[in-house]
């Protein structure tokens, strides 16, 4: 992770444990007021009071919506990508990304449905694979039954990096991991190339890109999004990744 993004992350929990004890204090203010036979629900309706108290609801119903909601949801964005470096082939790609399998199962299997029925050419997952080691078989599962006319490819996530890096995550599912290395596919005479990092090993992406020709439609795939701003000067059509979980 890019110290930029890890300074954002530090400023945004401060913030936000700043406005969880604030709204703590007032509240265990106005109880001891209260019984102390003062008016302590004055002090919480204060303007400014208020506004804090739409605050921390606003968070708490972001917390609740990411954890008894967001899981349980599964959308299918469609885009076709014109390019002149494809005249007579076309390719229907997969990408699907932070699957984060629990041993509970949530959508894996509707999601296996989903894949299948678009038929794809190739499929590949942006990283962040399971949340706990019990959850392995599930994630195995469901990485070996979505099917790919062509092939299936796949990069690391930080999860993956930081808590599973021992762990032969795609073993056996029919998925070919990248990193620092490049796949060339060819449909009606004409290629694309895709390419692939590990994440947290943004310093290897020169000698990733480097040697893509320009003349194919060039695929890049990492976890992080924050690589965007390096691929100016390397040959990368499209860029997929994960990690902000749709949002």
């Amino acid at each position: 992770m890019l110290t930029r993004d890890k300074m954002i992350i530090i400023v945004f929990v401060a913030c936000v444990a700043c406005v969880y004890l604030l709204e703590l204090t007032l509240i265990s203010s106005a109880i001891i007021q209260k019984l102390q036979g003062k008016k302590g629900t004055k002090l919480l309706r204060r303007k400014s009071v208020i506004a804090l108290h739409i605050v921390a609801t606003m968070g708490v119903l972001c917390f609740l919506y990411g954890y008894f909601i967001e899981p349980y949801r599964l959308q299918v964005n469609t885009f076709t990508i014109p390019t002149e470096k494809l005249s007579n082939a076309e390719f229907k790609i997969v990408q699907i990304s932070d699957l984060h399998c629990d041993k509970k199962q949530r959508n894996e299997q509707k999601l296996v449905k989903l894949i299948n029925h678009i038929e794809p050419d190739i499929i590949v997952f942006t990283g962040d694979s399971i949340n706990s080691l019990d959850a392995l078989p599930l994630f195995k599962k469901t990485l070996t039954t979505v099917k790919a006319k062509m092939d299936k490819l796949a990069v690391r996530g930080n999860i993956d990096i930081w808590y599973w890096s021992n762990l032969h995550l795609f073993e056996g599912t029919g998925f070919k991991v990248l990193d620092e290395n490049s796949i060339s596919f060819e449909k009606h005479g004409e290629k694309i190339t895709i390419s692939g990092l590990q994440c947290e090993n943004e310093s290897n992406l020169n000698k990733t890109l480097n040697d893509v020709s320009g003349e194919h439609f060039s695929i890049f795939l990492y976890h992080y999004p924050g690589l965007i701003e390096s691929l100016e000067n390397l040959n990368v059509d499209l860029y997929l990744c994960g990690h902000t979980h749709g949002g």
